[in-house]
């Protein structure tokens, strides 16, 4: 049986990116052994960025997905475009 994958798209110059198609350590997509756990390290990681910029630290727009089989690399059609800032 394949493992669950907790993949990331980043809002990088106007447009969503798969985190494994930036060459920034630790954005690569992760895998883990159940959906459970994705979805504990998935809202540990939202939690931990949602932190950071309420410190006022700059913290780039991210979408985590969490999927059985493989990892995602292509963008889910279903994200929204950021507004302009």
């Amino acid at each position: 049986m394949s493992g669950w994958w907790l993949s990331v798209f980043m809002f990088v110059n106007g447009a969503w990116v798969s985190g494994a198609s930036l060459d920034v350590d630790g954005w690569a997509p992760r895998e883990y052994e159940t959906l459970e756990i994705c979805e504990t390290r998935k809202a540990f990681t939202i939690r931990s960025l949602t932190r950071s910029a309420a410190a006022g630290r700059v913290v780039t727009p991210t979408h985590w997905v969490c999927n059985e089989g493989a990892a995602l690399t292509k963008v889910p059609a279903d994200l929204p475009p950021l507004a302009a800032e």
